[in-house]
């Protein structure tokens, strides 16, 4: 350690290192800790899973979730610069029509990163996820310090890195359809609580997608006036 005292080191340990190997340049790396000849195994570390890319602040899943009719949005991806560079650049593609590659149209918005942090990945014009059964899609992201090697979802790139995974997804509540007739300038009515007037739709995240979500009848819906105000249903002793 920096201060002088000494800890045991399992065989097999993730360790980072400066990289002292033959013909290192003296950069920061990581490898898996070799017991036998005490140095580092580099290029055959595990998957981190998902703490390698989300802030657990934010997220603890990968999770797409639809932010309006046509965008979606992955939240809490962590984007680490890289040593000694002032930029990096972030773009992710999904697989929204199921067809196993990721097309052009699938594309998110490109994220520049002048810090390490925390950044959400938008989803611009995209189809909506109409099959509520859908659990989870496949998505890719890539992270460059030239925002050329972006451009597309395959091919080389001069530097940085790329991660596939499986996302899951939130379907929102969908809006039930209710129709009258009657002559022009007859009352219309529709005698419905509001809370039947939306349908649950996917799965829920406590049951880790295994059980379908329902409306739950004994919270009253809240209405939405604008960005800042939210009102619960108030009876007013008139149909809608």
């Amino acid at each position: 350690m920096e201060d002088g005292t000494q800890v045991a080191i399992k065989n097999g340990e993730i360790l980072a290192t400066a990289n002292t190997l033959k013909g290192g340049d003296g950069l920061p790396i990581k490898g898996l800790y070799n017991q036998a000849t005490r140095g580092l195994g580099v290029g055959n570390l595990p998957d981190e899973g998902e703490g390698q890319l989300l802030d657990s602040r934010v997220a603890t899943k990968y999770t797409l979730r639809r932010a309006s009719e046509n965008e979606y949005v992955l939240k809490g991806v962590k984007v680490n610069r890289g040593v000694n560079n002032d930029v990096a650049y972030v773009r992710g593609w999904v697989d929204f029509n199921g067809n196993g590659k990721f097309d052009l149209y699938e594309s998110s918005e490109l994220v520049t990163a002048n810090a390490d942090g925390t950044y959400d990945i938008t989803f611009k014009n995209t189809p909506q996820l109409l099959n509520t059964s859908v659990d989870n899609i496949g998505v890719r992201l890539r992270v460059s310090v030239d925002k050329n090697d972006l451009r597309l979802p395959t091919g080389l790139a001069s530097s940085g890195e790329v991660e596939d995974f499986v996302a899951n997804v939130i379907h929102q509540p969908r809006g039930t359809s209710h129709v009258t007739k009657g002559l022009q300038g007859q009352k219309q009515e529709v005698n419905l609580p509001t809370n039947a007037m939306f349908t649950a739709s996917g799965k829920t995240i406590v049951s880790n997608y295994k059980q379908w979500a329902q409306i739950d009848n004994n919270t009253a819906p809240k209405m939405v006036l604008n960005d800042t105000v939210v009102k619960s249903e108030e009876p007013t002793g008139k149909n809608c």
